[in-house]
């Protein structure tokens, strides 16, 4: 029996396990194996799945890696790049359009997923300003400002237009650490404080400051870093 035949066996064993549970029960290597069988032809692309997770830092960081980055693997051309890149970027945009679908009033969790998958992938730091209605729902968010929030000229005007284009009561503010260290250093503390004391005078609320990191998320509000904050987003008025 030939080399091709043997894999498409194999092939096709992986796609009757699939067709009966998903990727349910699947190693990680296993489901990227089948996912790289769809834009590599003939070949056995479990090694190269092994390779793909050892090089980039884990099953996750595939889909987030840079083209170049999938490139530089042995084994991966152009196409498999633009595969995996595209399929990290659908990720996100299923994410969002779900949370979009089953809109509802923002919790600890649900604002939890809503920044981790807004700041997937980012590996620069942004500052993201997020509005609400009086019902604390998502009205709008905007990745306003790239760079480090330390050294970063905060447009404070902008910050103030954006509120006011959407007659917003309640903001909270984001922005993420590419370090992986989900905590504010004194000027992020004092920069929040002073953005929070300019906006209670056109009456809009920051509700909170989420630093994002890793997986992680801190709470400006939770952590009492914030200054004449009520327990937000679940507080009975």
């Amino acid at each position: 029996m030939g080399t091709e035949n043997i894999h498409e066996h194999h092939r096709e064993r992986m796609r009757k396990d699939f067709s009966h549970g998903g990727f349910a029960n699947w190693h990680e290597h296993k489901a990227l194996e089948y996912m790289l069988q769809y834009v590599i032809p003939r070949v056995d692309t479990n090694g190269l799945a092994h390779e793909l997770i050892n090089k980039c830092g884990g099953f996750a960081e595939v889909f987030r890696a840079p083209k170049e980055v999938l490139m530089s693997i042995k084994g991966v051309g152009e196409k498999t790049a633009s595969f995996l890149s595209m399929l990290g970027e659908f990720v996100k945009y299923y994410n969002g359009v779900r949370f979009e679908a089953h809109r509802r009033e923002l919790d600890d969790e649900t604002c939890r997923d809503y920044l981790l998958n807004l700041f997937d992938g980012k590996r620069r730091e942004y500052l993201c300003i997020i509005c609400l209605d009086e019902n604390k729902r998502i009205i709008y968010h905007e990745l306003l400002f790239e760079g480090s929030f330390e050294r970063m000229d905060v447009d404070l005007m902008k910050l103030i237009r954006v509120a006011v284009q959407y007659d917003t009561p309640y903001i909270i503010l984001s922005h993420n650490h590419p370090s992986g260290i989900a905590k504010p250093s004194r000027l992020d503390i004092t920069t929040t404080t002073y953005i929070q004391g300019i906006f209670s005078y056109i009456g809009v609320e920051i509700l909170d400051h989420i630093i994002v990191a890793r997986g992680e998320c801190y709470s400006m509000r939770d952590n009492h870093d914030l200054i004449q904050t009520k327990n937000i987003i679940n507080d009975e008025e």
